[in-house]
């Protein structure tokens, strides 16, 4: 349980299972940020620390109980909102950002993220070649170097992470514009992966113009 929140009337969302539980020590860990019970490869640890920092960004607090075999509850509560709420206006459409024909490699190990960043770019005219992970990236520019002119990768992956594949590709002279992309802000990335210089970052969950806004600017080296 975090214990942190502020005396007065909250709303409460709770969610249950009666999965397997957590003992003490794992409960006290669940919202650090890169913890996790999955084996190396299979979860990235950043889902309840994501889930603790956005709802203290809006003055809540989380609670979770767990007791080993018998599963675990928890309980997300937000201060309701008693002032008036402004009318809602529909957003003035923007232009789409401009597009292009270069190749771009998206390294991701989410199936349903990658196969969205792959149809995003494929409508606005790229060329597209995805990997599941950082190894499977390195391999394919092994025998596809000329042709891909960006790489945007996420950070945490299993057997490589993005850090790991733009470091082997330093090593191996392999140069390529690079954008990291995260679920966690770039400012907790630096702190927690010691990646002091990110260089540009694109931060999820993004919206399709952002993610082509920012492919645009780093293949024009407007960043």
């Amino acid at each position: 349980m975090s214990g942190w929140g502020e005396p007065g009337e909250y709303v409460c969302l709770s969610v249950s299972d009666t999965g397997v539980g957590m003992d003490q020590e794992t409960r006290t860990r669940v919202f650090e940020p890169f913890f996790t019970t999955k084996e190396h490869g299979f979860g990235t640890g950043l889902g309840m620390s994501t889930v603790y920092g956005l709802t203290k960004q809006h003055r809540g607090f989380v609670e979770v109980s767990s007791e080993v075999g018998k599963g675990t509850s928890v309980k997300v509560y937000f201060r309701p909102v008693t002032s008036p709420t402004a009318p809602y206006t529909a957003p003035q459409s923007l232009a789409e950002p401009e597009g292009g024909t270069e190749t771009i490699m998206v390294v991701e190990d989410e199936a349903p993220i990658r196969r969205a960043a792959k149809r995003v770019l494929e409508r606005s005219g790229y060329h597209v070649i995805v990997a599941a992970n950082g190894a499977e990236a390195l391999e394919a520019l092994e025998h596809e170097t000329d042709e891909v002119d960006l790489i945007v990768c996420d950070v945490v992956m299993p057997k490589m992470s993005g850090t790991e594949l733009r470091q082997a590709m330093q090593e191996l002279g392999i140069h390529k514009k690079f954008i990291l992309m995260s679920g966690y802000s770039e400012r907790d990335v630096k702190a927690n992966i010691g990646v002091q210089d990110a260089g540009p970052f694109l931060q999820k969950p993004w919206t399709p113009s952002e993610l082509l806004a920012l492919v645009r600017d780093v293949l024009d080296d407007a960043v």
